[in-house]
């Protein structure tokens, strides 16, 4: 689990996010972004939740994870489809 510190840019209200790569449940997910409510004013804005990570080996990690996740889903992709088309 990742933490962010975050400041809102509506209200101005700054506070630690916590997360998980590649999961959402409060927010939707925008590559780096993440459009989320303020725990504050209770307003929804656009928050950069990798603004707050200083450590480039965690950044480097989070792109290699993104690259691995999303060539086993495209094989995934092209096993499911061979086997309904039956090829």
């Amino acid at each position: 689990m990742l933490e962010s510190d975050l400041k809102c840019p509506k209200c101005g209200y700054g506070f630690r996010y916590k997360w998980i790569p590649g999961v959402s449940f409060t927010a939707i997910k925008l590559g780096k972004y993440r459009y989320m409510r303020c725990p504050n004013c209770k307003r929804f804005a656009l928050f950069n939740i990798m603004g707050g990570i200083t450590d480039k080996r965690i950044v480097k990690h989070l792109i290699l994870s993104a690259i691995v996740v999303s060539t086993v889903l495209i094989i995934f992709g092209i096993i499911i489809l061979m086997m309904i088309f039956n090829l």
